[in-house]
C-alpha cells in the first residue's frame, strides 16, 4: 500500500518515457561567441500555425521538449540584435535538434537574419543509432506491403517494412518475433504513439494493433539508445497523423493479382491471389489554430494461395515396400516381420495405415522415390480485413494541447492446413478472427516556459479465435486408437511427427482476451545548461485464455516416430511402433493478470558549446504474472514436490492426477500465488555523450552505456497451465521380450502412471535477465543533404533465462531407467532458471540522402556476430532447452537469427524527363538487399547414445562439413555420426549457415498534378523484380529453426523458398491508383 501511494503521488512530479516526441534546443550566443541571455524564442508548427515561446536562460539555454512529428521553424529577438529567423526543419520522434541561435548585433537595418536549419543529417545531441521512415518513405518505397502483410492480418510496417528498412533489425524464422541488435525478442518495444502494444499473452511485440500505414505520421526505430526514459533495448514507434489548418486526405486503390506473379519455383502452377485493398483519409480544421481531425479507413478483401510443399512418404513406403533404403533393423529376436526389405502385411498397424489414409496425402511430383517435398500443391483462403482510426487534437492555448485516438481494427481469414505443413484435404481448413480496440488520449501543459508536463494514458484490447472443419474426436475413431475418454467437440488432431516427413500438428488462434491499460506523466525541466527529465509508467496486462485445448495441444495424443526400433522412421510408424507418446487431459482456462511500473530520472548537460553529456538512471519492476483461479504449479528442486499457489489449486487437478505425488504450497517455499519472487533490484544506469568535433556541427563523436532489462509475461503462467491440471505424461516405449510397451492400437498408459508425468517449471528466484549495451558512432555531413555514419554496436548479456531438464540422468554407458533419474517419481522436468550469457559486436556503415532535388537513398551495411548459451526459436521468453543439462558452455553457438552481413539499400528518384503533362511527375523507387543466411543445428533422430533418454540430439561431426550449397544437398550430412554409447556428440549449435538472400524490388509511379484538386498518382511496384530464387532453409524433414535432422534421406535437402516471406517470394506485382489533396 505504501509503494502504490508514493507511486501515485511521483506521478504529479514525474515523468513518462518513450513518448514519441522530439525536442528542439540550442545555445543562443553573439559574434564572439558568449552567450545571449532572455532571448525571446518562439517556434511554430508550419502545418497546424500553434507557437510555443521560450526564453533562453542566463547561461543563453533554451528547449522547447515534447513536440510532435512534423515541420517547424523558428524565430527569436534580443535586445541589441537584429531579430533571426530559421528556415523550415524536420522534428522527428525521439530525436532531439540541436539548433544553435547566432545573434548579429543591430543596426541600422531592422531586416531579419535568416539561418540555416541544423544539419538533417547528423545527430548532434543524443548517441542513438536508428532509422526513421516518412509518410512518403513508408508509402512509395517498393515492399509490395500494406498495412496487411499476410492473411493472419499482421501488419506491414512491423512485419515487412520493418526488417526490410531498418538496419540490424532481424526477423526470427517466419513468426512475430523480431530483433535489433543485440536484443533478444522480448527486449524490443512497439508502441503507438507512445502506448505499448506488446501483449502480455505474446511477450513478444505484437503487430496486429498497428495503425494503417495510411495514418503514420512517422515511423521511429530506435535500435540502440543510452537514455534512461527508454525501457526496452530496441524502441519501434509509430506517431500518427494529426489535421492541420489545410484540408488534406485521399482516397486509394491497390491491386495484387496473380497476373502480374511469377511462380515460386517449389510449386507446379502459379498460385492464384486476387487482393484489393481500398480506403481513404481526411483531416484538417475543426476550428482553425485550435481542434483539428483527422480519420481514415483501410480495407483489404480477396482470397490468395497458400503454398504445400511437405515431404510425404512414397507410394512403395505407403506399402510397407523400403527396397530403396537401407536394410531394415528387426527389433525382434523370435520373429521376422520382414519380406525382403518390405514389411510383412500382417504386420502393418491397421491404426497406421488408417492414420495414413486420413492424414498423409499421395506423393504427386517427381521420381517415384523422392520424398523431398514430393507433394506440391496450393489452396486458396478468402480474407477480409478493416481498419478505421480517427484523431482529435485541440490547442487549447499556446501552454495546453491534448489529444485523443481510437482505432477498430478486424480480421477475418481463413487458412487451408490450418497452419500446419499438411493441405486442407487432409487436416482441413480453420477459419480465423481477431479484433483490436485501442484507445490512446494525451494531455501537454506548459506550467512554466522552462517546465512541462505531459500525461498519456491508453488501453488496448485484443480478442481471438479460430473454429475448423475438423473435430479431434472423428479422426481418433477414424483411426481406431483406443485408451482415451471421449473428448468432445474439440478442434484439434491426433498429432503424428515421423522424422523427416511433415507432421499434422495444427496451429490455431486460441480464444483469448488480451490485452492492457497504461497510464503515464512526465515532466521536462530546463535549468541553465541541464535538461532534466524524470518518469513514471504503470501498465496492467491482462490474458483470459478460455479454451486452451486447441491449438498443438496433445489431448488427442502425440506420437513420435524417430527410427528407434527399425532405424527407418516410417518403418517404425507403419509397424505401430512410436518411440514416445504424450497424453494430457483437457485442462482449464487461465486468467493471468501481472503489472508492471518503471520510474526514471535524466540530465542532458552542456558542458560546452559542443560537448553535451547524458545520464540519468531507471527503474524497473515486471510483477511476476499470476492464474485469478490459481491454477498453475511449479517444482521445488529442494523437496522434489510439486509447487501449487494454495489449497484450491489442488482442487481443479485432473481426476487422472495420482493423489500419491507429493504436493506442496507457494507459502512453503516462500512465494506468493506466481509462484515467483519478484525482483526487486531492475535498477538500470545510463551514460552518454555527443560532442562535436568542429565548430560547424558538420561532424559528431557520439557515445554511451547502458543497462537494460528484459521482461516476461503472462506467457509464463501460461507454460505452467498444464502438469497435475491435465496429468501431462509422456511415455518412453521399449521392446521388452519382445513385446512392445506400447504400439499405436492401445499406446496410452494410465495417466499419471509414476515415471510418465512430465513437468514444466520456473525458478522461484527467477530474475530479469540483463543486458550491457554500448556504442560509438563517427558522424559527418559530407553535403547539406548526405551524411555518413560509422556505428560500434556491443552487448552483453547475463543472467539470460535458459531452460534444461533438471530431471536428466548424467551421461552413461548404463542404459536408461526412470531409476536413474534423480527425481525417479517423474518423467522429464523442464526447468527454466538463469545463468545463460550472451554477447554481441555488430559494425554499422551508414550514407544517406535526404530527399533534395528529386533524390532520396540509404545504403547500411551491417557486420555482426553473436554468440549466446542459449537462443530465442523456442520459447519467446525462457528460450531453448540445452541438450546436457550438466554442460550449459557445450551450448554456445551462433544465434540463429543473426545474420554475419546485411546490406540495405532504399532509393526514391523524381525522373528529370521534363516538363508538361506526360514527361513530369515520373518516379522510380527502389529496394535492393542482401543478408547472409541464418544458423542451424545438426541433430540425429532414433538414437539415445548417451542413454539419458534424449533421442533427438546432436552428433558427432568426424571431418570437415563439406558444402555443396544445391537444392539436394546444402550441406554434406555423410560427415555426422552417431555418438559414442553414454556420450552426448561433439557438434556445436549453430555450425551450418543456411541460404542467404538477394532481394530486388523496383516501382514506377506517374503524378499528375490538378491546380486545386490535387495529384493523380498510378503507381506499379514489383517485388522480387527479377524473379531470384532465394532458397530456404534445410529442413530435413524435422527440426526447422531448433536444429537440422540429418540422419534421414531428406538430411542437407532444401524443399521450400527462403523462410523471411519477403525474400522467399517469386516476383509479386501490385497495380495501384491514389488521389491525393
Amino acid at each position: 500500500m505504501r509503494i502504490r501511494l508514493f507511486a501515485i503521488f511521483f506521478c504529479v512530479f514525474a515523468m513518462y518515457g518513450q513518448t514519441p516526441l522530439g525536442t528542439v534546443t540550442g545555445l543562443a550566443v553573439d559574434a564572439s561567441g558568449g552567450s545571449v541571455a532572455a532571448a525571446s524564442v518562439t517556434l511554430t508548427n508550419n502545418d497546424t500555425g500553434v507557437r510555443r515561446t521560450a526564453q533562453t536562460n542566463s547561461t543563453g539555454v533554451y528547449s522547447f521538449p515534447d513536440l510532435p512529428p512534423g515541420t517547424y521553424r523558428l524565430g527569436a529577438d534580443a535586445k541589441g540584435f537584429r531579430p533571426l529567423e530559421t528556415r523550415a526543419f524536420a522534428v522527428e520522434a525521439y530525436r532531439t535538434v540541436r539548433q544553435d541561435l547566432k545573434f548579429e548585433l543591430a543596426t541600422a537595418t531592422t531586416e531579419v537574419v535568416v539561418t540555416d536549419a541544423a544539419s538533417a543529417v547528423v545527430q548532434l545531441e543524443s548517441p542513438a543509432v536508428g532509422s526513421e521512415l516518412s509518410p512518403r518513405l513508408i508509402i512509395e518505397t517498393p515492399t509490395n506491403l500494406r498495412s496487411v502483410s499476410k492473411n493472419s492480418g499482421d501488419s506491414g510496417l512491423i512485419s515487412g517494412i520493418l526488417p526490410l528498412t531498418v538496419p540490424g533489425v532481424v526477423q526470427v524464422g517466419s513468426g512475430a518475433k523480431w530483433l535489433t541488435p543485440g536484443a533478444g525478442a522480448t527486449s524490443v518495444k512497439v508502441k503507438v504513439d507512445g502506448i505499448e502494444t506488446t501483449f502480455g499473452n505474446f511477450g513478444s511485440p505484437d503487430n496486429v494493433s498497428q495503425p494503417s500505414v495510411e495514418a503514420v505520421q512517422e515511423f521511429t526505430a530506435s535500435v540502440l539508445t543510452t537514455r534512461a526514459e527508454f525501457g526496452g533495448m530496441g524502441t519501434i514507434t509509430t506517431a500518427t497523423k494529426s489535421g492541420a489548418n489545410q484540408f488534406h486526405g485521399g482516397v486509394f486503390w491497390y491491386l495484387r493479382n496473380s497476373a502480374t506473379d511469377a511462380r515460386n519455383t517449389f510449386a507446379t502452377v502459379k498460385p492464384f491471389q486476387n487482393m484489393h485493398n481500398y480506403g481513404g483519409t481526411i483531416g484538417g480544421p475543426i476550428k482553425k489554430d485550435k481542434t483539428f481531425f483527422f480519420f481514415d479507413f483501410d480495407g483489404l478483401k480477396g482470397g490468395s494461395a497458400t503454398l504445400f510443399t511437405p515431404n510425404v512418404p512414397t507410394n512403395a513406403m505407403r506399402a510397407g515396400d523400403f527396397s530403396a533404403f537401407a536394410a531394415l533393423k528387426n527389433p525382434y529376436t523370435n520373429q521376422n516381420p520382414f519380406i525382403g526389405n518390405s514389411i510383412a502385411p500382417g504386420v502393418l498397424s491397421s491404426q497406421a495405415l488408417n492414420a495414413q489414409g486420413l492424414l498423409f496425402p499421395v506423393p504427386n511430383f517427381g521420381p517415384s522415390t523422392l520424398t523431398a517435398a514430393n507433394y506440391r500443391a496450393a489452396f486458396d483462403g478468402p480474407e477480409v480485413h478493416r481498419t478505421e482510426e480517427i484523431k482529435l487534437d485541440q490547442n487549447f492555448s499556446e501552454r495546453h494541447r491534448a489529444f485523443l485516438r481510437y482505432e477498430n481494427h478486424k480480421d477475418n481469414y481463413d487458412i487451408p492446413g490450418a497452419r500446419s505443413a499438411l493441405p486442407p484435404t487432409t487436416v482441413g481448413t480453420s477459419n480465423n478472427e481477431r479484433r483490436v480496440n485501442f484507445w490512446t488520449v494525451g494531455d501537454v501543459m506548459t506550467i512554466r516556459p522552462n517546465l512541462l508536463n505531459e500525461v498519456r494514458a491508453g488501453v488496448v484490447i485484443l480478442v481471438s479465435a479460430s473454429s475448423s472443419n475438423f473435430l479431434g474426436q472423428d479422426y481418433m475413431k477414424q483411426i481406431g486408437i483406443q485408451g482415451l475418454p471421449d473428448r468432445g467437440p474439440i478442434h484439434n488432431l491426433p498429432i503424428f511427427s515421423v522424422s523427416g516427413f511433415a507432421s499434422d500438428n495444427i496451429n490455431l488462434l486460441n480464444p483469448v482476451n488480451d490485452g492492457h491499460a497504461q497510464v503515464a506523466d512526465n515532466l521536462s525541466w530546463v535549468k541553465g545548461r541541464h535538461a532534466m527529465k524524470f518518469g513514471v509508467e504503470n501498465v496492467d496486462f491482462f490474458v483470459n485464455r478460455y479454451m486452451p485445448n486447441t491449438s498443438g495441444i496433445q489431448v488427442f495424443g502425440a506420437y513420435a516416430f524417430t527410427g528407434k526400433f527399425t532405424g527407418n522412421a516410417y518403418a517404425d510408424f507403419l509397424m505401430g511402433l512410436p518411440s514416445t507418446v504424450t497424453r494430457l487431459e483437457p485442462f482449464p482456462a487461465q486468467y493471468n493478470r501481472f503489472r508492471d511500473w518503471s520510474f526514471y530520472a535524466q540530465d542532458d548537460f552542456k558542458v560546452t558549446q559542443r560537448l553535451t553529456l547524458m545520464y540519468g538512471l531507471r527503474w524497473e519492476y515486471n510483477g511476476p504474472a499470476y492464474a485469478l483461479n490459481d491454477n498453475q504449479y511449479s517444482f521445488d528442486l529442494a523437496t522434489g514436490k510439486i509447487v501449487v499457489p494454495n489449497q484450491n489449486s489442488i482442487k481443479q487437478f485432473s481426476p487422472y492426477f495420482l493423489s500419491t505425488y507429493p504436493v506442496e504450497t507457494a507459502d512453503q517455499i516462500g512465494t506468493g500465488r506466481s509462484l515467483r519472487k519478484a525482483d526487486k533490484n531492475n535498477f538500470a544506469p545510463r551514460f552518454g555523450f555527443s560532442w562535436q568535433l568542429d565548430g560547424s556541427g558538420k561532424t559528431a563523436l557520439r557515445g554511451g552505456w547502458g543497462v537494460y532489462y528484459s521482461h516476461y509475461s503472462g506467457n509464463i503462467p501460461g507454460d505452467l497451465s498444464r502438469g497435475p491440471y491435465a496429468a501431462t505424461s509422456v511415455t518412453t516405449n521399449n521392446i521388452v521380450n519382445n513385446v512392445p510397451q506400447v504400439t499405436l492400437a492401445n499406446p496410452f498408459a494410465i495417466a499419471g502412471t509414476p515415471g510418465t508425468v512430465a513437468l514444466s517449471a520456473v525458478t522461484p528466484n527467477l530474475l530479469n535477465s540483463y543486458v550491457q549495451q554500448y556504442t560509438m558512432s563517427l558522424e559527418r555531413e559530407v553535403t547539406r543533404d548526405i551524411g555518413v555514419r560509422v556505428s560500434f554496436i556491443g552487448s552483453k548479456g547475463s543472467q539470460l533465462a535458459y531452460r534444461r531438464d533438471v530431471n536428466q540422468p548424467v551421461a552413461s554407458t548404463v542404459a536408461f531407467s526412470n531409476a536413474r533419474r534423480p527425481y525417479p517419481l517423474f518423467g522429464s522436468i523442464n526447468y527454466a532458471d538463469n545463468g545463460a550469457n550472451m554477447l554481441y559486436n555488430g559494425l554499422q556503415t551508414a550514407v544517406q540522402k535526404r530527399f533534395a532535388r528529386g533524390l532520396m537513398f540509404q545504403s547500411t551495411w551491417t557486420w555482426a556476430k553473436e554468440l549466446s548459451d542459449t537462443d530465442d526459436t523456442d520459447d519467446f521468453e525462457l528460450n531453448n532447452t540445452i541438450e546436457n543439462s550438466y554442460n550449459r558452455r557445450r551450448d554456445r553457438g551462433n544465434v540463429y537469427s543473426v545474420p554475419r552481413h546485411q546490406w540495405m539499400n532504399q532509393a526514391l528518384y523524381e525522373l528529370p524527363l521534363g516538363k508538361g503533362p506526360l514527361l513530369a511527375g515520373w518516379q522510380v523507387n527502389a529496394l535492393f538487399n542482401m543478408s547472409t543466411g541464418n544458423w542451424f543445428t545438426p541433430l540425429i533422430s532414433g538414437p539415445d547414445p548417451s542413454n539419458t533418454n534424449t533421442t533427438s540430439l546432436r552428433p558427432d561431426v568426424t571431418g570437415k562439413i563439406a558444402l555443396p550449397h544445391t537444392v539436394n544437398q546444402w550441406f554434406d550430412p555423410s560427415v555426422f555420426t552417431t555418438p559414442a554409447n553414454g556420450s552426448f556428440g561433439n557438434a556445436g549449435r549453430g555450425i551450418i549457415q543456411g541460404p542467404g538472400f538477394v532481394l530486388l524490388n523496383m516501382g514506377l509511379q506517374k503524378s499528375v498534378h490538378f491546380e486545386r484538386v490535387g495529384t493523380l498518382q498510378f503507381v506499379a511496384s514489383f517485388q522480387n523484380v527479377l524473379n531470384h530464387v532465394n532458397l530456404g532453409e534445410p529442413s530435413g524433414g524435422g527440426g526447422g529453426a531448433l536444429g537440422v535432422v540429418v540422419n534421414n534421406a531428406n538430411g542437407g535437402k532444401i524443399t521450400s523458398t527462403h523462410i523471411f516471406p519477403a525474400a522467399g517470394s517469386p516476383r509479386t506485382g501490385q497495380l495501384g491508383i491514389r488521389w491525393n489533396f
